[in-house]
């Protein structure tokens, strides 16, 4: 498939490579969207990264003691890629960890084919007002 794919991207349609038109399309649809996404786009990347992390989504449905086990396994994953200089998966692994607590999800279901507008996400945070100071300082160490 891998093949294929680059087989496509090289060829041309009118004299200009497949893979510039398709850069240039998504930089038209990218400014299209800016209007409707200037609250994700003002969120750092470690923020918007939490809407697509697996491993986090799973720990959120756990009770707080499971979900700080799991959050805590994900930074001793990254911490170790860290240490053997995997840096990419070290930063994910550090991310899912964060996330844990604190994520974007969206409301919209189509949103992987029809693109992120600020009015379908949901900014979530496991700590507020209620949050008992044990969990509060646990979270924090995190």
């Amino acid at each position: 498939m891998g093949d294929k794919m680059a087989g496509m991207m090289n060829t041309e349609v009118d004299g200009l490579p497949f893979s510039e038109i398709m850069n240039q399309a998504v930089k038209l649809k990218t400014h299209q969207a800016k209007p409707d996404r200037r609250r994700w786009d003002g969120w750092p990347k470690h923020k918007q990264n939490t809407m697509f992390g697996k491993p986090s989504e799973e720990a959120r449905a756990l009770p707080f003691a499971d979900r700080f086990t799991n959050a805590m396994a994900l930074k001793g994953r990254a911490d170790e890629c860290f240490r053997s200089q995997s840096y990419l998966d070290a930063s994910l692994n550090y991310e899912y960890a964060l996330a844990c607590f604190r994520w974007l999800s969206n409301n919209d279901p189509g949103w992987k084919k029809k693109g992120i507008l600020d009015s379908d996400i949901v900014d979530h945070e496991y700590l507020d007002a209620s949050t008992p100071p044990g969990e509060r300082r646990q979270i924090t160490s995190l």
